[in-house]
C-alpha cells in the first residue's frame, strides 16, 4: 500500500490522458489488496455440525451489528443442542446468547422451533422481517415481561436463536444478525 501511496505524488501535469488512465488503474489495482479496517469482523468459517455453534458468530459480528459488550462465546453445558453465551466484556450482567438446534429433517425442526420459543409467537413480525426463512418469531420481552430482544428462525432443518437485552433498533440487529448465521450455516440447512 505504501508504494501505491507514493505514485499519489506524481505530477500529473503534462500526462497523457493514456498515462493518466494507467496511473487510475494501478492506484485501483492497490486498493483491491488493501486489508478491511480492523473494525470489519472476519468471517467465521462455514460450520459442519451444531457442535461449532460458537463459530457462527463472533464478538465483532454483534459490534458490527450495533450489540456491545460481546466477549468470546463460551458453550452452555447441559443446553439442548449447541448454546453459547457471549461473555460481557462491559462488566455488565447482559446476556447475549446463541442457541441452535437441527432437526433430522423439516418436520422433526418445526418441532425443535417450538422448543426454542420462550413467549407466544409475534404476529407474524419475524417472518415478514427474513422472508427467505420457513419461520421466525421476534421477541421484545422475555416471560417475565422483561426487555429482551431474541429472534427465533427456523429453516429446512436448522433452527437457532439469538438474543440480548435490546438497545435502540433490536429488530433490525437481529436480523443481521440472522443473516449472518444463516450464511455461515448453509451447510446444517
Amino acid at each position: 500500500m505504501a508504494r501505491c501511496l507514493g505514485m499519489a505524488g506524481m505530477r500529473l501535469a503534462g500526462m497523457s490522458p493514456a498515462g493518466m488512465i494507467l496511473v487510475a488503474l494501478a492506484l485501483a489495482g492497490c486498493g483491491a489488496s488493501t486489508p478491511a479496517p480492523a473494525s470489519t469482523p472476519a468471517p467465521a468459517l462455514i460450520v459442519a455440525t451444531v457442535a461449532d455453534a460458537c463459530h457462527l458468530l463472533v464478538p465483532g459480528d454483534f459490534e458490527a451489528a450495533g450489540v456491545p459488550g460481546a466477549g468470546t462465546p463460551q458453550p452452555i453445558a447441559g443446553a439442548n443442542g449447541a448454546a453459547c453465551r457471549y461473555a460481557p466484556t462491559n462488566g455488565s450482567l447482559d446476556a447475549i446468547e446463541l442457541r441452535v438446534l437441527q432437526g433430522t429433517d423439516a418436520a422433526d425442526a418445526a418441532r425443535l422451533f417450538v422448543t426454542l420459543l420462550d413467549a407466544p409467537r409475534d404476529e407474524g413480525a419475524g417472518r415478514k422481517a427474513l422472508p427467505e426463512v420457513d419461520d421466525a418469531v421476534l421477541q421484545l420481552t422475555d416471560d417475565y415481561g422483561q426487555a429482551f430482544a431474541l429472534l427465533t428462525v427456523r429453516k429446512g432443518r436448522l433452527c437457532f436463536s439469538t438474543g440480548f437485552t435490546p438497545g435502540e433498533h433490536p429488530a433490525d440487529q437481529l436480523v443481521s444478525l440472522a443473516r449472518l448465521v444463516l450464511a455461515r450455516a448453509a451447510t446444517l440447512v
